[in-house]
């Protein structure tokens, strides 16, 4: 299934970024550099985390970003805790691409900009599909519902409890949409 969807999402010039730091990077690149594509698809971005963080976290990663900037550690997520659709844990657990660490100086060119899109939406000139499973305990909802408000004729949410279907996409009235 990946492999048809990316020449799928390549053949119709889509952006798509799935899960956390990859729907925010996407959302930002998009807003900021404004490359030209039929569209974006954005899942479970991460604008607002589900939980503080720590001050001394981040102070602690500041540091580390200064002594070691090239130096990863695993992030270990709690793999229930990306959904609730076993297909979706299933497929992460199988993904060959799946790089399991993350470096300070990537958490901190990621986590400042978080809000951008939020802030910046009514800019959005490209039609995008925003897709957020609640309850999440990594990410809250209302961070992408705010990423849609601000822009809803270019934004299309979908919010729900769990999402165990697959999306097929329909060109209509010249637009692309996610059934």
């Amino acid at each position: 299934m990946l492999p048809a969807l990316l020449v799928l999402i390549t053949a119709l010039s889509l952006l798509t970024y799935y899960n956390y730091p990859g729907g925010n990077i996407a959302a930002n690149c998009v807003l900021r550099r404004q490359p030209v594509l039929k569209g974006l698809i954005d899942t479970a971005a991460y604008f607002k985390l589900a939980y503080d963080l720590p001050g001394w976290k981040v102070a602690l990663i500041k540091i580390m970003a200064k002594i070691l900037p090239a130096l990863t550690l695993p992030t270990k997520p709690e793999l229930a805790a990306l959904s609730k659709a076993q297909w979706v844990v299933d497929a992460y657990k199988n993904d060959p691409l799946k790089h399991d660490k993350i470096s300070a100086t990537f958490f901190l060119s990621v986590h400042p900009v978080r809000l951008y899109p939020i802030e910046h939406a009514g800019e959005l000139k490209t039609n995008t599909f925003a897709i957020m499973s609640w309850p999440n305990r990594i990410t809250l909802y209302q961070g992408t519902t705010a990423f849609a408000q601000n822009n809803p004729a270019m934004i299309e949410l979908k919010l729900g409890k769990i999402f165990t279907t697959k999306f097929t996409l329909k060109k209509k009235n010249n637009r692309y949409l996610i059934i």
